[in-house]
């Protein structure tokens, strides 16, 4: 019977300090319990009936050797699980329960193996000991742990963001800083402002393990999510995980890593409905090159610089030599292996630089579940060899480029060494540039780090066929020249960590000219010094809000319930002759609607963080003088305090 070779191999390797050092021998011990483990498992008869105490006391001694301690821990680990599932056949219960409770007492408290004990019991005896009355579950020591590994609580945004970990404050404002650059250019790209509708996730909670040993070592057992990462986004949760790391421990840094989480995170908060891999759009690994090229390329986002290459990843690419992706490949990536992640965000950065019309046709078709749309122009870039030698040649301009590259990094003004803490005298500064002479301005957050928000209208020129990819181009230029206008001279150095973003880009026609201009409303938002910022009463504060906006103004809020404020008013159109069709009204009224969520969200996204407006009946067509007419329609929004 194959038991019994299994019981002298684990006996040689127990007994042969050289096999410890051995790879393949250590392979070959996690073979077998890897076995055994799937053999219980999966109800393999001839298995179970074969196991006895000689194996149960193989197992015991591999679970003690101390020398396997802490390189080869994981066949300590499997060793104490495979004693777990042991435990689960009736005769073996009573012996392997009695060893499992032994180890709590040899092990180190809250040590790695002490946890898979726990876990083992949890999991495969009801969280029962050896000992009469005993327990001990999971949920009994989560607390402590996370009370150990995460001992301070920083909230921002008032309570949209919360971070957990050991690391100090000004570690953690640099990440801040970082990811509100990284917004800033999602939202510009996509042309986002307000996040998708029903999102359950208005708060984010990120936490931060203070080293890769205690990821390694209490990420699977609190959370039961794996650690051959360098961090995870969970979106169902709200939640991501990351840890602190030096340069010989990894090649990207914590910024990097958060940068690129936070991403992910954007991506299902505005872009994509619903939760990642349970739609249809993520089926078939279809979006893996887009969600991690994505998150590498945004992951070097600045405030008045656009997104920049990363030195990082093209020094990988210059590694792989001739071994590069094709667009092909990269397009058709799987998580089967992490090499395609470099190639997917360089592909991100040549369609930035090179190809934005492609670029933003792709988020679109994300953004609108269009799998149709994405599917064939994902399916025309494969296959399109001039496309491949452009981007083949881009890559080669990259490594040749390469010294005059670099990697994310933050600049942000000293939180507390801010020299404005009125966001009057942040408007009065703002209305001396160019392009924010009417610019709005306001508190945004209070908590930790108070925020002012600015907002405003981006106009361009008259045009005769609209195009939006160009426009985009002149309205991404027109907020960088403001930010960079705040920038100079002795302006006050909340601008310095200031970010901005314009919504969805509008053509108007101009005076039935068969002319367009274009519009979209911008939003910047930066640091204020700390103050004493209280709001109104919900109803009072959001009334006022809402009538501070080209939209809001007659709004009528009222309070209808402890937690939630109704706010109603009227939309109208513009007057049109009666020969339009009122579809054409109907579309201004839905950009309307668009526009005033916006508006409103934009003064204090972490205020609004739950809100929606959405139309009440039907329009109604009321006539305007003898030959035209506008429509009316009745809104309702829900802000939830």
């Amino acid at each position: 019977m194959y038991i019994d070779k299994i019981k002298t191999i684990l006996s040689d390797f127990e007994e042969d300090s050289f096999r410890w050092e051995s790879y393949s021998q250590r392979i070959n011990i996690y073979s077998i319990l890897l076995l055994i483990s799937r053999g219980i498992a999966n109800g393999d008869s001839a298995l179970i009936e074969a196991i006895d105490s000689e194996l149960i006391i193989l197992l015991e001694d591999l679970a003690l050797n101390q020398n396997l301690v802490p390189d080869h821990i994981f066949l300590v680990n499997n060793a104490i699980w495979d004693l777990g599932q042991i435990s689960t056949i009736e005769e073996h219960n009573t012996q392997s329960i009695q060893i499992l409770t032994t180890f709590l007492d040899l092990y180190s408290y809250l040590s790695e193996p002490y946890l898979r004990v726990v876990s083992a019991l949890d999991k495969f005896n009801n969280c029962e000991t050896a000992n009469p009355g005993e327990t001990i579950c999971k949920e009994d020591i989560i607390p402590e742990i996370e009370e150990m590994l995460f001992p301070y609580e920083y909230i921002f945004d008032d309570g949209a963001l919360v971070v957990k970990t050991s690391l100090d404050l000004e570690t953690i404002q640099e990440l801040y800083h970082a990811i509100k650059q990284v917004q800033a250019q999602l939202n510009r790209i996509t042309e986002t402002i307000i996040p998708l509708a029903n999102d359950p996730n208005g708060v984010l909670t990120i936490i931060i393990y203070a080293d890769p040993d205690e990821y390694n070592t209490y990420q699977t057992f609190l959370y039961g999510l794996p650690t051959n990462n360098g961090g995870i986004y969970i979106e169902q949760w709200g939640i991501f995980f990351t840890y602190q790391r030096s340069e010989q421990e990894s090649i990207y840094s914590l910024e990097e890593l958060t940068r690129h989480e936070y991403v992910h995170y954007l991506v299902g908060r505005y872009l994509i409905d619903g939760f990642w891999g349970e739609e249809e759009i993520y089926n078939n690994n279809r979006m893996v090159w887009f969600d991690e090229g994505l998150a590498e390329f945004l992951a070097w986002s600045t405030p008045s610089d656009g997104v920049k290459t990363r030195k990082l990843l093209v020094e990988q690419v210059e590694s792989d030599g001739p071994d590069r992706l094709t667009v092909d490949q990269i397009l058709t990536s799987t998580y089967s292996d992490f090499k395609f992640y470099r190639y997917a965000g360089l592909f991100f950065n040549y369609l930035y630089l090179n190809d934005i019309e492609t670029l933003r046709n792709l988020l679109l078709y994300a953004h609108n579940s269009d799998i149709t749309s994405f599917d064939n122009l994902v399916n025309q870039m494969r296959t399109d060899p001039e496309l491949e030698e452009n981007f083949q040649n881009f890559l080669n301009r990259l490594v040749n480029d390469v010294n005059n590259l670099n990697n994310p990094s933050t600049i942000f003004p000293d939180i507390s060494s801010l020299d404005l803490a009125d966001p009057v005298k942040i408007q009065e500064t703002f209305r001396t540039t160019r392009l924010g002479y009417l610019g709005k301005c306001s508190v945004a957050a209070t908590n930790i780090n108070s925020r002012f928000s600015c907002r405003g209208v981006l106009t361009g020129q008259l045009t005769n066929k609209p195009n939006e990819s160009d426009v985009w181009g002149e309205f991404n230029a027109d907020i960088d020249e403001i930010i960079q206008e705040l920038n100079v001279g002795s302006k006050p150095n909340n601008f310095q960590g200031m970010n901005c973003r314009f919504g969805p880009i509008y053509f108007d026609e101009y005076q039935n000219t068969s002319q367009f201009y274009p519009s979209a409303d911008y939003f910047c938002d930066g640091p204020l010094r700390e103050g004493n910022f209280a709001l109104l009463d919900a109803v009072s504060q959001i009334t006022f809000d809402f009538n501070s906006t080209r939209l809001g103004i007659n709004a009528n809020c009222t309070l209808v319930s402890d937690v939630q404020v109704l706010c109603k008013k009227q939309l109208t159109t513009r007057s049109y002759k009666n020969s339009v069709s009122d579809n054409v009204l109907e579309l201004e009224l839905n950009k309307d609607l668009s526009e005033l969520q916006n508006q409103v969200y934009a003064i204090r996204p972490s205020y609004y963080r739950d809100f929606s407006c959405n139309f009440q009946g039907e329009p109604i067509t009321i006539p305007y003088g003898d030959s035209k007419k506008y429509l009316l329609q009745e809104v309702e929004c829900v802000v939830k305090i």
